[in-house]
């Protein structure tokens, strides 16, 4: 079983190149601790990635066996 982590975007974000991902799932690469708040930097299929925070993002289960990502 795999120790990674997803998460599918509850409302529309900006990835570092600009593009708007929404409705997609991410792996989650690492939390981060900044000033108090929490965010998530997180990588779309495409590759490119971005921070997000909790209140826009769901956590799901593992990906399901035909690479989509199950509740």
């Amino acid at each position: 079983m795999s120790t990674e982590k997803h998460c599918r975007l509850k409302r529309p974000v900006r990835d570092r190149a600009g593009r708007t991902h929404f409705g997609e799932t991410a792996l989650i690469l690492r939390e981060v601790h900044n000033l108090g708040r929490l965010m998530y930097l997180v990588r779309f299929d495409d590759g490119n990635t971005t921070f997000v925070f909790p209140e826009e993002i769901e956590l799901i289960s593992e990906p399901d066996g035909d690479g989509r990502h199950g509740l």
